[in-house]
C-alpha cells in the first residue's frame, strides 16, 4: 500500500514536472524568441550574432535560476502571498497566449539596430524579451507550491536544459529559418499560444482554489 502511495507520488510529481517545462517552453518560445533575435541582428556578421547567441542564453539561464532560488524570498519580503501571485501569472500567462493566438504576422522590422553593440545580449534580448514577466511568473508560481530543496533542482535543471535548447535555436537561427520558413514558425507561435492559455486557466484555478479553500469541495 505504501508502495503503491509513493508510486502515485512519484507519477503526480512527474506530471506536475512535464506541466512545468511544457509551460516555460511555451512562454520563452525559442521560435519566437529566434525571429526577434535575427531581427536585432540582421546587420551583424554571422560571427557577432553567434557571439551575441551565446551571451544572451547565457543571461537567460542567470536569470532563470536566480528567479528559481531568490523569487520566493521576494514575495515574502514584500507580503505577497503565493495565491496572489499565482493568480496574477495566470493572467499574464492568458494574455501572453491570447497575444500568440492573435497574431497575423511576424511583425519585427522596427526592431532592428543597424549599430553593432554586444549589450542587446542582455537588455532588451536576455531581458525582457525571451526571459519577461510571464516566465518569472511560471517558475515563482511552481516553486511557492514546491518549495523543496530537489524542487528547486529539478527546476534549474529544467532551465537549464531549457537554455540550451534556447541557445542551439539561437546559435542556427539563419539555417533554421531557411528550413522553417516564417509560416511555419507562426504555426508553432498558434500551438504555444493555445498551450500558453490551458496553461494559465490552469494556474488560475489553483490559485483560486488556495485563495478560496471552499472552492475545492
Amino acid at each position: 500500500m505504501e508502495y503503491i502511495q509513493l508510486q502515485n507520488k512519484g507519477l503526480l510529481m512527474f506530471t506536475e514536472m512535464l506541466g512545468f517545462f511544457i509551460t516555460l517552453f511555451a512562454v520563452l518560445n525559442p521560435l519566437s524568441s529566434m525571429i526577434v533575435f535575427l531581427s536585432f541582428t540582421k546587420n551583424y556578421s554571422h560571427h557577432d550574432q553567434q557571439k551575441i547567441a551565446i551571451l544572451s542564453s547565457l543571461s537567460v539561464l542567470i536569470i532563470l535560476l536566480v528567479v528559481t532560488w531568490v523569487g520566493v524570498f521576494l514575495l515574502n519580503f514584500f507580503g505577497i502571498t503565493a495565491s496572489a501571485f499565482k493568480m496574477g501569472g495566470a493572467l499574464i500567462l492568458l494574455m501572453f497566449g491570447l497575444k500568440l493566438l492573435g497574431e497575423k504576422k511576424l511583425d519585427t522590422e522596427n526592431l532592428s539596430i543597424g549599430k553593432i553593440n554586444e549589450n542587446i545580449a542582455v537588455v532588451p534580448l536576455a531581458m525582457p524579451i525571451i526571459a519577461g514577466p510571464a516566465a518569472i511568473a511560471t517558475i515563482v508560481s511552481f516553486v511557492t507550491t514546491h518549495p523543496g530543496f530537489m524542487d528547486h533542482m529539478v527546476v534549474s535543471l529544467v532551465c537549464i536544459f531549457i537554455t540550451l535548447l534556447l541557445f542551439i535555436i539561437l546559435f542556427f537561427a539563419p539555417y533554421i529559418v531557411k528550413v522553417m520558413g516564417r509560416e511555419g514558425i507562426k504555426v508553432f507561435n498558434k500551438i504555444m499560444g493555445m498551450i500558453l492559455m490551458a496553461m494559465g486557466m490552469q494556474m488560475f484555478v489553483s490559485g483560486l482554489r488556495i485563495l478560496l479553500p471552499g472552492l475545492a469541495h
